[in-house]
């Protein structure tokens, strides 16, 4: 993992998406029979990622603005 962004506080799971996403994007372009579905289909991957991008960022606001109104 690159050390510039651990120190300007990029989300774990989102520097994990980024890594997942560049290792099928690798395995893509040497293994083409498969390319297709590794660039079409990673949805499980990405719902995992936004999934704690949900719970980890919108839900804290969420309560916030409960707490103003």
């Amino acid at each position: 993992m690159p050390l510039q962004l651990i120190i300007i506080g990029m989300l774990q799971s989102f520097i994990i998406f980024i890594i997942s996403m560049q290792q099928l994007f690798i395995i893509s372009m040497l293994m083409p029979a498969i390319g297709i579905i590794l660039q079409v289909m990673p949805s499980a991957m990405t719902v995992h990622s936004i999934m704690h991008f949900i719970i980890g960022i919108i839900m804290p606001f969420m309560g916030i603005i409960g707490m103003v109104i």
